[in-house]
């Protein structure tokens, strides 16, 4: 084999190594809202990484991936934004790309999806109101939003989990603290439909997913939570208890996975909350108490999290 055959199978191998193994987390708040992304390789414990920004300064945004991008949506600006990023998770050093707007400018809602579309669900819109609004886009082209149909209720600060065929999204604020679980079929559009329950009410919940479980993690009810809890998604019914992230209950954190670790970041704790750097994480088919992975590059909360292993 020539040297330059074995340079280039190098990199290939080399590549492959993280496939499905970068999550992204981007913009957020320190507690100032900032355009910052950083990066973990998920099947390695350790610290975050400096990846580089979004194109606006938000927070409280939702985030997706599939096996190539991850696309950021909405937000704080502080005024509410209708802004999506796009940026490849191999792209080290790279800013973030204008892809389209969402139907409505949005902040907190809950995103999920599959390899091809991500659905954008809820939130609160210009004017201080409550959106009951699902939007949709296909990752692989660049554009606007779609219209998907609505949720079951008006809210905000939901979680949103996903495998391949459904989308999941639990808890939030309507301003009453919501327990209710909505569930959308990716491929299709229309109005979201009853789930189930989690096992407590809670507003700016953190949530991930392998294949087949959903695990809705932290919040507020109204102290600080350090619930964990998870649904088989394939079915419908109420959630149960998973176990508790590490002492510090978190709000504002958010979830990535490569389906077999759930890991959550960041987040506020506390009373008053701090914002804070610590990185947890759960073996989704089992149950059990958070263990530490590592710490983020900035103490932040209220960012999107997109992995290209889900």
């Amino acid at each position: 084999m020539a040297i330059w055959d074995i340079k280039e199978r190098y990199k290939k191998d080399r590549a492959n190594e993280t496939r499905g193994q970068r999550a992204l987390i981007g913009g957020g708040q320190t507690p100032s809202r900032t355009t910052n992304v950083q990066y973990i390789t998920m099947n390695t414990l350790g610290d975050a990484i400096d990846f580089g920004d979004l194109s606006v300064v938000r927070g409280n945004l939702g985030a997706h991936g599939n096996t190539t991008k991850a696309v950021f949506m909405g937000g704080a600006e502080p005024g509410y934004s209708n802004v999506i990023d796009i940026l490849g998770f191999a792209a080290i050093g790279s800013n973030a790309a204008d892809f389209g707007n969402l139907t409505a400018p949005k902040s907190g809602g809950g995103v999920a999806g599959n390899k091809i579309r991500a659905v954008h669900h809820s939130g609160y819109t210009t004017g201080d109101n409550l959106s009951d609004i699902i939007d949709y886009i296909t990752i692989a082209t660049t554009g606007n939003a779609t219209d998907f149909g609505n949720s079951s209720q008006e809210r905000y600060t939901n979680g949103g989990c996903s495998s391949p065929t459904r989308a999941l999204f639990g808890g939030g604020d309507s301003p009453t603290l919501r327990d209710t679980i909505d569930y959308v079929t990716i491929a299709s559009t229309g109005n979201a439909t009853d789930f189930g329950d989690l096992t407590d009410a809670r507003v700016n919940v953190a949530s991930t997913s392998s294949t087949t479980r959903g695990v809705f993690a932290g919040g507020g009810d109204p102290a600080v939570s350090n619930i964990i809890d998870y649904v088989t998604i394939a079915s419908t019914g109420d959630a149960t208890d998973f176990g508790d992230l590490l002492a510090a209950a978190m709000i504002y954190e958010a979830g990535v996975s490569n389906n077999t670790k759930g890991i959550f970041l960041g987040g506020f704790a506390g009373s008053p909350a701090a914002v804070q750097n610590v990185i947890q994480y759960i073996t989704i088919a089992s149950t059990g108490d958070a263990s530490d992975w590592g710490d983020l590059v900035a103490s932040k909360g209220a960012f999107g999290g997109a992995s290209d292993g889900g």
